[in-house]
């Protein structure tokens, strides 16, 4: 087979091309299959019979006519393509070679590696052109060391970034910066120490540190997520403290009815502002619509509810928990009439579920009081809220 192969003039012309029919009795396993599977990807001029398809050793070869300019030979041609479920079907019965086929894979799988001797040397030319330079900022420093980073040169790096924080780079980038080098190199401990120690001067800001891909790399490690969970704490502290969840009861997608049972509207009410804030929109059955947003006011120890609706109506109320429920008292301002009276509601959540608005007004600066709206809500179990 190998001398029938190499010496055939038509190879250099036609790599495809076989010299003479191949049978298994003629080339050992592997390279009868090596030559199998060459004729998977290209035609090859072999002497089989005139049938469509032809078996040889188990393998099924498809004939076709290729003319002679595809099969680089002077007429055209009778070529056989190996079907290629054959070749897996005798494959598998010689599990035997498989091992081997699994070593010659690994072997030729280029493993990806994040750099490259080059850019180790490029690296290190421009770190002796700034040294030597002299002139260079502590942008410029910082740059680099990222870039000696990403490169794989963190000794390097290290030095960059020192000359970085003695020409007073601010100090949270180098902190950020250090912990990245941390993690490139493994020291976990040392990196979540970089951290603590940023949050121990009251930096808050999450956000720079669970988007950075490289220090969120550390999620899983049981000290970095007590930090991210203490450092969250003080970054959101409404969702964190106890009396920013007193009106979570109102929370939700509602269906409206009257006292009397008939439809009044629907609202929507959410929570923002990862929950320093409950903001309510509100749409009644003819498409009026209103919206007011609801906060505990730290200063005063009060929930605040400021409402403004289309036809003009504008309520401005505070108060806290009761045992009846969340009662605010203020004021109604009608913009249309150009009248201020007094104006109170109370929010009463009911043992089956639904949650009561009650409002009043008082046209006798609170003598009296008289019903303006009265409300039951109901969870609307198609509409899904997020908080």
């Amino acid at each position: 087979w190998r001398r029938g192969w190499d010496s055939n003039p038509r190879r250099a012309t036609n790599p495809c091309w076989f010299s003479r029919p191949v049978h298994s009795t003629t080339l050992p396993p592997l390279q009868h299959r090596a030559v199998i599977l060459r004729g998977a990807f290209c035609s090859a001029s072999v002497s089989f019979s005139r049938k469509s398809t032809t078996i040889v050793d188990n393998y099924k070869f498809r004939r076709h006519i290729v003319p002679n300019n595809q099969a680089g030979l002077g007429s055209d041609k009778v070529m056989m393509t190996v079907d290629i479920e054959s070749v897996i079907t005798v494959t598998l019965r010689r599990i035997k070679y498989l091992p081997i086929v699994l070593v010659i894979a690994a072997c030729t799988t280029s493993p990806v590696t994040k750099s490259t001797a080059d850019d180790l040397n490029v690296v290190m030319a421009e770190f002796k052109a700034l040294e030597k330079g002299g002139a260079a900022s502590g942008q410029t420093w910082f740059e680099f060391a990222s870039k000696a980073r990403v490169a794989g040169n963190l000794d390097i790096a290290k030095q960059a970034l020192d000359r970085a924080e003695r020409l007073e780079v601010s100090p949270i980038r180098i902190v950020l910066e250090r912990t990245r080098l941390d993690v490139a190199s493994k020291n976990n401990v040392g990196a979540v120490a970089h951290l603590q120690a940023l949050l121990d001067t009251g930096f808050t800001a999450i956000g720079f540190i669970s988007n950075d891909p490289v220090i969120s790399s550390l999620t899983g490690n049981d000290a970095y997520d007590a930090l991210i969970s203490s450092m969250s704490a003080q970054a959101y502290p409404c969702r964190n403290q106890p009396g920013f969840k007193d009106f979570d009861f109102w929370v939700g997608e509602w269906d409206v009815t009257t006292a009397n049972g008939a439809v009044a509207g629907s609202n929507s009410i959410k929570i923002a502002e990862r929950g320093c804030v409950i903001l309510e929109s509100w749409t009644n059955t003819s498409g009026g619509t209103g919206m007011s947003i609801n906060y505990l006011d730290m200063a005063s120890g009060e929930w605040v509810q400021v409402w403004n609706a289309e036809a003009g109506s504008q309520i401005n109320i505070r108060g806290g928990l009761t045992d009846k429920g969340m009662l605010m008292v203020g004021h109604l301002h009608t913009v249309g009439a150009g009248t201020t009276v007094p104006f109170r509601a109370l929010f009463t959540l009911l043992p089956d579920g639904r949650v009561r608005q009650f409002f009043e007004q008082s046209n006798d600066e609170g003598a009296t009081w008289l019903p303006w709206f009265e409300g039951f809500m109901r969870a609307n179990s198609n509409r899904k809220h997020k908080g």
